[in-house]
């Protein structure tokens, strides 16, 4: 499998709907996939130095966003890239319906994304939820609490993918 880098494209438009004209490639990357190994929370714990109600917490508070929720509890890839203190900016997206979602942001369960970005207001979050078919967005503005909730219950869900830091653009 590969990705191609466009280095020339083009919207063209016929009066009723747009695409994008593909004009020039410059690069074709391979893309590689890697198989990694699983930790328990407690070997995960053992191999950091940590207590395992130390890692529960680091899952809860998004700090592990590659943490997976399994039937026999948290797992966490060897290859987890160790966090840096504070928040991270960061975006979830997934492509089903997600079922019964927190209260009071219920309707984030429709296919989409979401941005979580620190806010200038001090213990609150910003977030960004925008449908899979971008006819919807929503802003919210969160807790620490609340959006530890919500980073809980993006992980833990089987059809969200975490798709990774964003830039600290803090809204």
């Amino acid at each position: 499998m590969f990705v191609s880098h466009i280095a020339l494209a083009e919207i063209n438009d016929n009066g009723h709907e747009e695409w994008l004209a593909i004009e020039e490639y410059d690069t074709r990357l391979k893309i590689i996939e890697t198989k990694c190994k699983l930790y328990t929370v407690d070997e995960f714990a053992k191999a950091r130095g940590a207590a395992p109600a130390t890692v529960r917490v680091w899952i809860r508070r998004g700090k592990i966003r590659s943490a997976m929720k399994t039937a026999s509890g948290w797992m966490v890839p060897e290859m987890t890239t160790p966090f840096k203190r504070g928040f991270t900016d960061a975006r979830y997206e997934w492509d089903v319906n997600l079922g019964e979602c927190p209260d009071g942001i219920e309707e984030i369960c429709e296919p989409g994304s979401i941005d979580i970005r620190k806010s200038t207001k001090k213990g609150k979050r910003r977030a960004w939820y925008t449908s899979k078919d971008r006819t919807s967005v929503r802003e919210y503005e969160l807790t620490v609490p609340e959006t530890e909730r919500l980073e809980l219950f993006l992980i833990g869900h089987p059809a969200v993918e975490y798709t990774g830091d964003q830039e600290n653009n803090s809204q």
